[in-house]
């Protein structure tokens, strides 16, 4: 085969083994990672929230599994999504290093490490040889990972690190089906096939949809190897269908897809959005285009030297390289209409392929220009090359210059003063009470409101920068501080039924991040809102409003108001009015025609009148809500968390969940309530519940139509009610 021929013993055969690169490799990031710390992550936005969101996870999470976690940090509740912590070893490693403040070192180091091994493991189960390996693995790390200042090609990692686990898991899927055979080794690869998708499907579920086209096409080649193996390839690739049917899996990633802002992936499916940059390597210029174009010369020149499997799987490579490409170049074309996710997505799932048939190609030359001193080899000491090498490399690492980032924020977060006011009233802890959550609209003018795409996101940088935390996101969620705003790529459909009321007229909500563009005198309270950060006098609040303090800032100056009657305990109304269409509830919440303090919109008026429920509590518990309540009769809490049908009730007495004012989490007892409440949604058996969130969303979901894909497969959402 082509990587197995006889041939001159490559330079990396000659001192390279497998334990030596990987060992070379975690020193090398090790050593380079924590000099050019200030750049790993990108600080302004994305890898704080990675960061932010592993502590929250780790602190917060169940210790259950295999479910989705519910978010107290986030809005109304949110999923834990795009990621689930406890599924990767490199998000273990960075919390465990330092749980006051996740090691990003560490993080970023142990995820090189396993995309390096997967694309070592990947590369010798196409037959590639020892040394193609190794050199494909350190190539896939040095240009994807940030190493300098910025990655050499399109900087997934420093977004989004857990993107490095998910390519390591697909490849290792990819290799394990190539070596499905007949032999005792065969079931054990078959099972790693399995094990790999449900491992996809339940921790980086939003990336399935990505992964999916490139694991089936070279699942597929895979079936091209002897024919006598063919039957055991695809009993394991029929088997693995059948698992994940079995655990429920079609529902739980639809509805996840769903649940997404506008649907999968919203604001990307816009035709306007697309450009030949949002696709393939080689469109993306500079060391992206050198890296694209490499790959394919890599691929040519496997396919035309090499032999057998490595030879057809750089065929396939060199297929899917070309398929990005034309994809790309047609889905500019207007005609068409394209409605889908950016290519650029899909091309990830490619780069230890990539790295792999160029891997190939170098080491080929490699041997050429190893023949020249191949007569002084056998006099040098074996391990005089490798150690070479580690002093090269560290050397490297230790000596080059690498420039302080002026876009970096403070991180972690600093207790500036008003980040100190809000954890001392407000912050919540496994087992605490919750208090309440704060909003943030600074930013926003009085005739021209900014959004985030409009200058929210600049300021929130200003202000991190001038005073050590951003007010916002992560600089509050980092000290436990439950916001109104949301970040999250599959943010609650009660948050986008919500949007429409807080964001002006002409304006869109975002793809991931949900920010204010007005207040809400009504609002605010019923949703546990107990603070208000802005940087102009909240006039319209009135006399709900109390000022707390003031302090300079970039611009101007923030401050802090506490807001009257936050429902943190539970609202406990005595009237049930009847109100079936969920539009009409939230114009009339909004306007303040009712008061939900006493008044609450149930889709059918409860006969008879409730009771005041005294002593009522909430209490954060991982996954879910612990209540405490007492009633002369029968009564209604209505909780500041949303309503949704995964909602289960583990213990205590037993209560019925309604959905109280549109949106809102409503709880039916009598007595003494002593109850908990969790969020379950996953695979195994609990994906339906999510599905009939979204038929809900389509009914709540008032500011724009869903994205073109899921408007032609389940319907538009043609709802349109007046921002209050």
């Amino acid at each position: 085969m082509g990587g197995e021929t006889r041939r001159p013993v490559a330079v990396m055969d000659r001192f390279g083994t497998f334990p030596f690169q990987v060992a070379l490799l975690a020193a090398f990031c090790g050593v380079v990672f924590t000099l050019n710390h200030d750049w790993l992550l990108d600080w302004c936005l994305d890898g704080s929230y990675v960061l932010a969101n592993v502590k929250a996870q780790f602190e917060f999470g169940a210790w259950s599994g295999l479910e989705d976690g519910w978010n107290p940090l986030q809005s109304l509740g949110a999923s834990w999504y795009p990621f689930k912590a406890v599924y990767f070893p490199e998000l273990w490693a960075a919390w465990l290093a330092d749980r006051e403040s996740p090691s990003q070192v560490v993080l970023m180091t142990v995820s090189a490490v396993e995309l390096f091994a997967a694309t070592w493991f990947l590369a010798r189960s196409v037959r590639a040889s020892p040394s193609a390996a190794a050199l494909a693995g350190w190539l896939v790390i040095i240009v994807a990972y940030p190493l300098w200042p910025h990655p050499l090609v399109y900087p997934i990692m420093p977004l989004a690190p857990q993107t490095g686990a998910a390519i390591a898991v697909a490849a290792i899927a990819i290799g394990a089906c190539y070596r499905m055979a007949r032999g005792v080794s065969g079931p054990l690869w078959a099972v790693t096939f399995a094990l790999c998708s449900l491992w996809l499907t339940v921790a980086l579920t939003l990336a399935l949809l990505i992964l999916v086209p490139a694991l089936l096409g070279f699942s597929c080649a895979s079936l091209l190897e002897d024919r006598r193996d063919v039957p055991w390839r695809l009993g394991g690739l029929v088997s693995t269908a059948v698992l994940l049917l079995a655990v429920g899996a079609v529902p739980f990633v639809l509805a996840t897809l769903l649940n997404s802002p506008a649907g999968l992936f919203g604001g990307e499916f816009a035709p306007d959005t697309i450009t030949l940059a949002t696709g393939a390597l080689v469109f993306q210029g500079g060391n992206s285009t050198i890296a694209g174009a490499a790959a394919g010369c890599g691929a040519l020149v496997t396919a035309i030297v090499a032999q057998g499997r490595l030879r057809r799987f750089a065929l396939v490579m060199l297929s899917a390289e070309a398929a990005i490409a034309l994809g790309s170049y047609l889905a500019t074309i207007p005609q068409l209409g394209w409605v889908g996710i950016h290519l650029a997505y899909f091309e990830f799932v490619l780069w230890p392929a990539y790295a792999i048939v160029a891997g190939y190609a170098l080491s080929r030359l490699g041997d050429l220009l190893w023949v020249p001193v191949a007569w002084l080899a056998p006099r040098l000491p074996r391990a005089l090359p490798g150690i070479a090498a580690v002093v090269a490399l560290l050397g490297y690492g230790l000596w080059q210059p690498i420039p302080p980032n002026p876009t970096r924020q403070p991180w972690p977060p600093q207790l500036a003063a008003i980040p100190g006011d809000l954890r001392e009233a407000l912050a919540i802890a496994p087992g605490s009470a919750f208090r309440g959550r704060t909003v943030n609209i600074s930013g926003i003018a009085d005739k021209a409101p900014i959004l985030w795409n409009g200058g929210q996101y600049g300021r929130q940088h200003e202000v991190a920068r001038a005073t050590g935390n951003d007010h916002r996101l992560m600089g509050l969620w980092w000290f436990g501080v439950p916001t109104l705003e949301e970040y999250s790529s599959v943010y609650s459909p009660l948050l986008y039924a919500l949007g429409p009321s807080f964001v002006p007229a002409g304006k869109h909500l975002e793809r991931n991040i949900f920010t204010l563009g007005r207040e809400s005198a009504a609002l605010f309270p019923l949703f546990g809102v107990r603070t208000i950060v802005t940087d102009r006098p909240l006039v319209e609040l009135g006399d709900r409003a109390t000022e707390k303090r003031r302090v300079a800032a970039p611009g101007g100056e923030l401050v802090l108001y506490d807001v009257a009657g936050a429902n943190i305990d539970g609202y406990s109304p005595v009237e049930t009015i009847g109100e079936a269409d969920p539009n009409r509830t939230l114009a009339r919440l909004a306007a303040g025609e009712i008061d939900p303090a006493r008044q609450a919109i149930l889709a059918h008026a409860e006969p008879g009148a409730f009771v005041t429920a005294v002593d009522r509590a909430i209490r954060i518990v991982p996954n879910g809500l612990e209540l405490r309540a007492k009633s002369a009769g029968r009564s209604l809490l209505v909780l500041p968390f949303g309503y949704s049908h995964c909602w289960r009730q583990e213990a205590g007495v037993p209560v019925r969940l309604v959905r109280a004012d549109g949106l809102l989490l409503g709880v039916v007892f009598e007595g003494a309530l002593e109850a908990t409440l969790r969020f379950r949604f996953g695979a195994f058996g609990h994906g339906e519940c999510r599905m009939q969130d979204y038929f809900d969303n389509t009914r709540l979901a008032r500011a724009k139509p869903a994205s073109p894909l899921v408007a032609r497969l389940f319907g538009p959402r043609t709802h349109q009610t007046p921002a209050p």
